[in-house]
Parts: structure tokens; sequence; C-alpha cells
């Protein structure tokens, strides 16, 4: 899920050309990415069972790139919760940008659990 849009930066003291204050409100901020998200691995004990679920979790990015996950929509299996927290605990992200300096963020991430 996208970054909440920067806020306005002050004008610059001669007038721009109209176009020119979004061009440098959008470079001043860029949002955070993944660089390392495996899928979380479905435990044996739930592999007999045919599930589709999905999970909403929160991450809150440091600027160092490492976060704090919750999930903010769990499934209905309390175990299948665990495998998943579990695993987004180990994803690790380019931190969000602002006026090129890393700044703190937060994202939602849908993930979505098929076993057929």
């Amino acid at each position: 899920m996208p970054s909440p849009a920067p806020e306005a930066s002050a004008a610059p003291p001669s007038p721009p050309p109209p176009a020119a204050p979004q061009r440098a409100v959008a470079s001043d901020r860029a949002a955070a990415h993944v660089l390392y998200s495996p899928l979380p691995k479905i435990p044996d004990e739930l592999l007999d069972q045919a599930i589709e679920m999905v999970a909403l979790a929160r991450f809150d990015i440091r600027p160092d790139g490492t976060a704090a996950v919750e999930l903010v929509q769990p499934t209905p299996n309390p175990a299948l919760n665990r495998v998943i927290l579990d695993t987004l605990r180990t994803w690790r992200f380019f931190p969000a940008l602002e006026r090129g300096r890393p700044v703190a963020s937060t994202q939602e991430v849908r993930v979505r659990l098929e076993v057929r």
C-alpha cells in the first residue's frame, strides 16, 4: 500500500511554472519498498486442508529498513497466524526517503495463502 502523500513544502521565493511545485514535492519523498520478502511456509498439519485465507499485515518501517509488524486482520487460524508473523518478521525494506534521508513509514500488505 502506498505511503501517505507528503505535505506540500513552502513556495520558493520566485514563482515557478504551475507544474513545478508538484514535481518538487513528488521528488522530495520516496516510499519504502521490500528488499527481502520470503513467503510463509505452511505447516504440514495444514497442508491436508484445502485452505484459502488472507491476512492483512501492517509494517512500521524504521529508517534502517527493519520493521515491526502486526496482523491487523489475522486469519481465523491462530497457528497459521503465528507462521505468518514469524515469516513477516524476517522481511527487510529499503526505507522511505524524505529529501534524500531515510525516514520511518508505514505500509500494509495483504498476505494470501492458498493450499490445494
